[in-house]
């Protein structure tokens, strides 16, 4: 289960246990927490993100849940070139660290 970024505590990662699964979708871990976000896109545009609760684990906060959402709409192009690279390709996609804030 390969670990694409981490931005101030909050780390996305993909399960290889999901490649069942066709939707492109992030699972983001904070402190202890877990939940899963399914990035959805009409017409090659990001149109929603929806977030889910992880099998077996408590959710992550809201006030992070806010955070991820807002990473994940701006890295959306990046999180589903890793997804391609992860499911499709099988190879291993390269680890970020991201220490700006995003506005």
């Amino acid at each position: 289960m390969p670990t694409i970024y981490e931005y101030f505590g909050i780390v996305f990662l993909f399960h290889y246990r999901d490649e069942h699964l066709n939707d492109i979708h992030v699972h983001i871990r904070y402190a202890g927490t877990e939940s899963k976000a399914d990035i959805k896109y009409v017409g090659g545009k990001l149109s929603k993100i929806v977030f889910k609760k992880a099998q077996d684990c408590k959710p992550i906060p809201k006030n992070k849940e806010a955070d991820a959402r807002a990473f994940i709409e701006k890295y959306h192009k990046q999180i589903t070139e890793k997804w391609i690279q992860a499911f499709i390709k099988k190879s291993k996609p390269k680890f970020e660290a991201i220490t700006k804030k995003i506005k």
